[in-house]
């Protein structure tokens, strides 16, 4: 189970078991020693100041060619810019 909680990107207890319990995997999860922070951050009231990216691509060319996508993500507007 501690090599499936490692796997799963360290998630919570809750959450491992669920998983385990689909995958019929049994075991202890030890204490995990890597502590992520339950921050919730705050959204940015600034345009431009914080944006997400996110890239993607697909095995064979699109209609139009493209092989790649980018997504861009305005945090203060959720205004998205896509280009392929």
């Amino acid at each position: 189970m501690t090599t499936l909680h490692d796997m799963l990107g360290h998630a919570g207890e809750y959450a491992s078991r669920l998983t385990a319990n689909y995958w019929k995997t049994t075991g202890k999860i030890s204490r995990c020693e890597l502590r992520i922070p339950n921050k919730v951050i705050a959204r940015s009231n600034v345009l431009g100041e914080r944006l997400y990216i996110d890239i993607s691509s697909i095995k064979s060319k699109a209609l139009g060619g493209s092989k790649f996508w980018l997504l861009i993500i305005d945090d203060a507007t959720d205004f998205c810019w896509n280009f392929f």
